[in-house]
């Protein structure tokens, strides 16, 4: 437990670092490198994005992994970790080859791009390109840290990582590295991270593979439940990353800066409000071996729930009260529509954010092809909407869409498969968690919106008092309405381990 509680605790320092560093360092390497550039490296990733599939493996490995953990058969990571490396390296080699065709058709693909434009982004993509064929081989490696519960090293890495990036990147921009520079930097750290946790489950954990040992009933076994992950996977990069893409065939790259700040944004919310998801992977698959399970996990539903509406609703309604000051100061009146579009993606995670623990049951369960024809339903109709909305509406067309396709499918089908299908206590969940704490956070929201209209926050020291006293106020309105026993006690002890009260 304490590697859950430390683990998590490191990652809500990770979060908060990125979102502390990129205050001052995004707005500062836009400038450096440009708008356009930015937009293009944007592009590269979201474009990249589409290629590095895994075929659903990384998440499919995390179930097997757990499961094997928890009934204590070492002989079995290691052959299921064999089996998915020698899997790897020919998705890998598969990737190579689709990565080759589309950069010799690049020039037809991104018809909105200027030749300069073009040029450059012909370099990104190879670099990029290249340290991503490097590093993807390495993704089940991940799942052998979770499974094994070192939460604390596996946090530390994707600290270092964000660190890492942001530090060197600043030294290759002031000494004028340009956007080869900021490419050149997340490549090989990504690089560097991946080998070195490679390091540690070979030598600290002492589970060790080869392509040698291959067993073709593990890779029929993985194949036959990775194959709806997969369809998630793809689902999920449809929803946000082939907007760029879009974006770059009917609009422009400034359209593609705007939703690339947003997604900037998104993507730090995200990443504070799912800093404990994926930690109680192997909690749920040791309770679903249980009699007692399904009533077990709905309790773990609501307490993990609670926990993570609270947190995650600060930092919602937070951006959604103080997200159109905060842009405008941090990016200026250009990025307004960043705002908007954020806010769009975000506001489902009220609900979406705190369900975490069903997520994971959904996998120990093997039920994910419910997951995958939400999922992928959700895709194409966002997808349909981007393209339709996206030429008259820009960046603004690509939110709405996301919007609309997420409260129908990921809040209320989703909801729907964890109460009839897995057996959930979703009514008690939602009672519990969202009836109990959600009113307030509301209403402490609208009241922080109201008053802008009277008081205009057109100063970063304005701001900061205002976002400064709405969370006290937050945190008093939680500590006195929202917050049962056990979550009091659990904040004074996490105090007392920091030191902050005696």
């Amino acid at each position: 437990m304490n590697q859950i509680k430390i683990g998590a605790a490191i990652g809500y320092l990770s979060v908060a670092l990125n979102f502390i560093l990129g205050l001052v360092y995004t707005p500062w390497m836009v400038h450096q490198i440009g708008v356009s550039d930015y937009g293009l490296y944007s592009l590269a990733g979201a474009f990249m994005s589409y290629f590095l599939l895994d075929f659903g493996l990384a998440q499919t490995m995390g179930r097997f992994l757990s499961l094997a953990v928890a009934k204590g058969d070492k002989e079995r990571v290691c052959a299921l970790m064999s089996t998915a490396f020698r899997i790897y390296l020919i998705i890998d080699s598969i990737i190579f080859l689709a990565l080759l065709i589309c950069y010799i058709f690049i020039s037809d693909i991104f018809i909105k791009l200027t030749p300069e434009e073009l040029e450059k982004f012909k370099v990104v993509f190879c670099f990029s390109a290249g340290c991503s064929l490097l590093s993807f081989p390495l993704m089940p490696v991940s799942g052998v840290m979770i499974s094994h519960q070192k939460f604390i090293p596996l946090k530390l890495c994707d600290f270092m990582h964000k660190l890492l990036v942001v530090v060197i990147t600043i030294i290759l921009l002031l000494l004028d590295g340009g956007l080869y520079g900021l490419v050149i930097t997340n490549g090989l750290v990504g690089v560097g991270i991946a080998y070195y946790k490679l390091f540690y489950v070979r030598n600290r954990l002492n589970v060790n593979f080869s392509i040698k040992k291959y067993d073709s009933s593990i890779a029929k076994s993985l194949f036959s439940f990775s194959v709806w992950v997969f369809i998630v996977v793809i689902a999920q990069r449809f929803v946000v990353n082939i907007c760029p893409t879009i974006l770059g065939m009917k609009a422009s790259t400034t359209q593609i800066s705007v939703f690339a700040i947003a997604t900037t944004l998104e993507a730090n919310i995200w990443m504070f409000s799912q800093t404990l998801n994926g930690l109680f992977m192997p909690k749920v698959a040791d309770l679903s071996l249980k009699d007692t399970a399904i009533k077990d996990i709905s309790n773990l539903m609501i307490r993990v729930g609670r926990l993570q509406l609270q947190l995650a609703g600060l930092v919602i309604t937070g951006f959604i009260a103080f997200g159109s000051a905060f842009i405008k100061l941090w990016m200026g009146d250009s990025f307004a529509d960043s705002y908007w579009i954020t806010a769009m993606m975000i506001s489902t995670g009220l609900i979406t954010y705190t369900e975490s623990v069903a997520e994971s049951l959904l996998y120990v369960k093997n039920e994910v092809k419910y997951r995958a024809a939400i999922f992928i339903s959700c895709a194409v109709l966002s997808c349909i909407a981007s393209f339709l909305l996206s030429p008259k509406y820009g960046a603004l067309g690509c939110g709405y869409s996301i919007l609309f396709t997420n409260a129908f499918c990921h809040v209320i089908a989703m909801n729907c498969v964890y109460k009839f299908k897995l057996k959930l206590e979703v009514s008690r969940f939602f009672h519990e968690c969202h009836v109990a704490i959600i009113v307030p956070i509301l209403i402490l929201m609208t009241g922080a919106i109201l008053l802008q209209r009277v008081v205009v926050l057109h100063t970063w020291l304005s701001l900061c008092l205002a976002i400064s006293a709405y969370v006290i106020l937050y945190v008093l309105s939680a500590w006195c309405i929202t917050m049962n026993n056990s979550e009091k006690d659990l904040f004074l002890n996490l105090l007392k381990k920091l030191r902050l009260i005696n």
